[in-house]
């Protein structure tokens, strides 16, 4: 099941935000009152979202409590390594982060994208679908992602490395955390390292 596309909402938002800077700057008034307006017709919005049921099968299956989630796993020993191997713990992790660059990298330009979209993408390009290289081509290469790399960083021809990717982001504070503060961190420990 595809994400909501909130794109158009999230441009609209940024161009009421433009708009309404620039009106202020050109001495226009009452943009407050218009302003609470839309923030008012927003809340509501959300509290809609908020009210919508959710699907009682899925809520089972992916439980938010820690106890709840703890009765789904599997029975087994909770503890697996009996011994630590520093050299075989440090290829695996390093091969995860770069199985993470490479996954993130290749799946960034068609995020949220349906499969049929991404089958035309390969298939314009002379790509082999699913894909087994990095896209030759995405559409608007020069739009970017997370206000910073532009969208050709993520294809074979314009990559120099690893583009910004929110996933790759929280692997990376992950490790951070971890290397800081230790297995042990605490929410607060984890605010902290977003600040």
């Amino acid at each position: 099941m595809p994400y909501p596309n909130v794109q158009k909402l999230r441009d609209l938002v940024q161009e009421i935000e433009l708009v309404g800077q620039l009106q202020h700057e050109r001495g226009s008034h009452n943009l407050q009152a218009i302003l609470r307006e839309s923030e008012g017709s927003l809340q509501k919005t959300l509290s809609k979202l908020n009210k919508v049921p959710v699907d009682q099968r899925m809520a089972e299956k992916e439980p938010n409590d820690l106890d709840s989630i703890r009765a789904l796993r599997p029975k087994g020993p909770r503890r697996i390594w009996k011994e630590f191997d520093k050299e075989v713990y440090r290829n695996k992790l390093e091969g995860g982060l770069l199985g993470r660059f490479a996954g993130c990298t290749l799946g960034a330009p068609v995020e949220l994208w349906p499969v049929e979209k991404m089958k035309a993408l390969a298939e314009e390009f002379g790509q082999e679908f699913p894909p087994t290289k990095y896209w030759k081509y995405v559409p608007e290469p020069k739009s970017l992602r997370y206000d910073f790399s532009p969208v050709e960083a993520y294809t074979r021809g314009g990559m120099d490395g690893v583009p910004v990717d929110d996933d790759i982001v929280y692997t990376l504070l992950g490790l951070l955390i971890a290397e800081e503060f230790g297995p042990g961190f605490t929410t607060e420990q984890v605010g902290e390292a977003w600040l």
